[in-house]
């Protein structure tokens, strides 16, 4: 399917899809809870509050989740790797 959308007839069309899809994954995260507005390309992506109440177990649940985004790249880079054992 994505094939499909990178070969496709509409150039315009095409040029969209290749920009989405050269987003960093931390970018999109930070368009949807709003740190960054300038990824005209993601305009209407967004998480609402009704969102959140769809996926959300509880209102505890929301407020975790959307921690876990906001701070999402301090939280990757906190991350110890692990040491693997040589043979």
């Amino acid at each position: 399917m994505i094939n499909e959308l990178f070969s496709g007839k509409d150039i315009e069309k095409r040029n969209i899809f290749e920009s989405i899809f050269n987003l960093k994954f931390i970018d999109v995260v930070n368009y949807v809870i709003g740190v960054r507005n300038d990824l005209t390309q993601l305009y209407g992506l967004k998480l609402t509050d009704n969102l959140l109440e769809e996926i959300s177990i509880d209102e505890e649940y929301s407020e975790i989740l959307y921690d876990t985004m906001r701070n999402l790249e301090k939280i990757l880079n906190s991350k110890k790797s692990r040491n693997r054992s040589k043979k």
